[in-house]
């Protein structure tokens, strides 16, 4: 596997409009519907990276949502870097996270939240079973770091932790282009995997835990409110 940040890209902003929004499971996320005064700001753009490696060098594109920071010393600061976790996209951190961070919060940061691929409004990668590993998404974000002008502190909520997790692990070995400033993880999946926390859930609520499970593996939670809940 080629070193994590070895598939570089450049980002592209493209205006606002109603072009800012994304998708999960065909469910799109609009600014105009969904948006508060906060997140109007937020724009829209892309960052390109190269397919996965059981494809032929196919340049694909990920979502990028950008925020600047409020004031002009945001420039000289760590920027954010938001990653998402599962059946989740960039849209989740437009609302509250992105707003708070770049305008409310002292001192101001630009912020951004990513979508892996397959998600949101990223490339959706033909002729493959999955979007990506958790190193093929790991390489997609340091590339996205490289294109910043300065390090970023990167947030991770859930199953995007663990991605967060195999990219400072690169960059320990120092195989990430060392553009990671500070990482913080939202309730996030440990190196282990979720088994422990499973076992743990169905001792403990043998009911609640079945009922989990099955709505994770029919996906009714997708089309269902109270089974989301």
């Amino acid at each position: 596997m080629a070193p994590i940040g070895a598939r570089g890209g450049q980002v592209r902003v493209v205006s606002a409009g109603n072009g800012g929004h994304g998708r999960e499971r065909g469910r799109r996320w609009s600014r105009r519907r969904h948006c508060t005064t906060k997140c109007l700001a937020v724009r829209s753009g892309k960052h390109e990276v190269l397919a996965p490696a059981t494809q032929s060098g196919e340049k694909l594109n990920l979502e990028v949502l950008s925020l600047e920071a409020g004031d002009e010393r945001g420039k000289e600061r760590n920027s954010l870097v938001f990653l998402h976790g599962s059946y989740h996209a960039a849209w989740c951190f437009a609302e509250n996270f992105m707003p708070y961070f770049a305008k409310e919060f002292k001192p101001n940061r630009d912020s951004y939240a990513l979508s892996f691929l397959g998600q949101g409004e990223s490339t959706v990668p033909e002729g493959v079973r999955v979007a990506g590993t958790i190193e093929t998404h790991a390489e997609d974000v340091a590339s996205f770091l490289a294109s910043l002008d300065r390090p970023a502190v990167v947030v991770a909520h859930s199953f995007g932790g663990l991605i967060a997790q195999k990219l400072v692990s690169a960059c320990s070995q120092r195989k990430c282009g060392g553009n990671v400033a500070g990482l913080c993880l939202l309730c996030s999946v440990p190196p282990s995997g979720n088994g422990a926390m499973v076992g743990r859930f169905l001792r403990r609520t043998p009911l609640a835990a079945i009922k989990l499970s099955y709505r994770f593996a029919t996906a009714s939670f997708t089309t269902d409110a109270e089974a989301c809940r």
